[in-house]
């Protein structure tokens, strides 16, 4: 039952747990951090465009990282030609002083250093939005897409003699779907000379933190949002199941078995499928944590009634997924990421399916300015950002929300 339901927090200790053992975890330069020099500048950072991401200078090394449980963060990590950490350089001191135009070996293992801590912290904040869209890498994407580009090619095989007759070929999938725009989502942080001289709290290892926690909440919100705020109606709903004499684990079972059956009722949207039906299997259940451990065991065993009947286990759903709201505390307010909790007595059937994906142009990447400004007396800038998009037309055709009962 473990396995089967997935919330950020299991997929945290997952990670870890693979961390720990044998071997190494492989990480691609899509998904690892990178560090570039300062193009937007921390107060206009959107300002220019996606255009101007691809012209950043990369600091330190664009390459796959294998993460060990040996090192639980960058700064333990050996590099560079003296194979020593950054802490144990710090500790003897050897940096004087850091410049974007004229790096040192040892500052360029610095930034290494960085990415590496950023992209642990990165990869243990973990959503749970690529277990229901696809994830597309674009790195190369223009500022517009067209949906066309993340759909596959089709073809088809036919006999042939050989002898020169035409065969079959293969086309890219279209559809009338308007253009996909990128975007950019940054933060930033400024080290002032009023922080190096009094703020014994700085620590960079926590500041990492927290951009990854930023980094984690607000991809998942930019994906899930739109599925807990869509506007389900007529057959992309399922009532609470109503029957006399029974009690709510019942209730709740039937009412989960009747979204099964109603979504394996809709047709595939597309005309060249008009006869083909969602095949109501393999899929995803979306809930909060309360109503995903109660379900649960009536996925994996099914339920013996109180009227001595025995319901079958919801094999059609391989997959509970929780959700939960979560916030960021700042001084003067609290960031909200709105999930689905026990009051809301929803939850959400979805097949997984081509119409649900994400391009992403650039992950996490970290900005960093160290030139000193006299004007600020700040010493150092830093801004995070990505850029990407999203595809989610398939919410409509392959979601089905579910009120549940009051069973408990």
């Amino acid at each position: 039952m473990s396995n089967l339901i997935i919330s950020r927090e299991s997929l945290e200790q997952d990670f870890y747990k693979k961390l720990d053992g044998i071997g190494s975890i492989y990480v691609s330069p899509d998904n690892a951090v990178n560090i570039v020099d300062a193009k937007f500048g921390i107060s206009g950072i959107t300002d220019p465009g996606v255009k101007l991401l691809d012209s950043a200078r990369l600091l330190g090394a664009h390459k796959p990282i294998n993460l060990s449980g040996k090192f639980r963060n960058g700064f333990d990590v050996p590099l560079g030609d003296l194979q020593q950490s950054i802490h144990e350089r710090a500790r003897a001191v050897r940096f004087a002083g850091a410049s974007s135009n004229t790096l040192d070996a040892s500052w360029t293992d610095l930034f290494d250093a960085m990415r590496i801590d950023l992209t642990i912290k990165a990869m243990a904040q973990s959503t749970i939005r690529q277990l229901i869209y696809s994830i597309q890498p674009m790195p190369d994407a223009t500022p517009t897409i067209k949906p066309q580009e993340l759909f596959p090619y089709a073809f088809e095989f036919s006999q042939v003699d050989g002898q020169g007759q035409a065969i079959p070929q293969g086309v890219k999938m279209g559809g009338r779907y308007d253009s996909i725009d990128f975007n950019i989502y940054a933060t930033g942080f400024t080290y002032s000379l009023l922080l190096s001289l009094f703020d014994r709290t700085f620590d960079i290892q926590r500041m990492n933190d927290g951009v990854a926690k930023a980094y984690a909440l607000k991809r998942d919100d930019l994906a899930m949002a739109p599925i807990l705020d869509y506007a389900y109606g007529g057959a992309q709903q399922t009532a609470a199941a109503t029957l006399s004499g029974a009690k709510g684990q019942e209730l709740l079972y039937l009412t989960i078995r009747n979204a099964i059956d109603d979504l394996g009722k809709r047709k595939e949207p597309s005309k060249e499928k008009a006869d083909e039906y969602i095949q109501a299997n393999d899929l995803i259940l979306l809930c909060s944590s309360w109503d995903a451990n109660h379900i649960a065991p009536m996925v994996t065993r099914g339920l013996p009634s109180v009227n001595e009947l025995v319901y079958a286990p919801l094999n059609s759903i391989s997959q509970i997924i929780t959700y939960g709201t979560r916030t960021i505390e700042f001084p003067d307010k609290t960031l909200t990421f709105t999930g689905i909790t026990p009051a809301t007595q929803k939850a959400y059937l979805i097949k997984k399916n081509n119409l649900m994906t994400i391009p992403v142009k650039r992950g996490l990447t970290m900005e960093l300015d160290a030139q000193p400004n006299v004007n600020t007396l700040a010493k150092e800038q830093r801004a995070w950002y990505f850029c990407e998009s999203i595809f989610n037309l398939g919410i409509a055709s392959y979601i089905q929300e579910i009120t549940l009962p009051t069973w408990s």
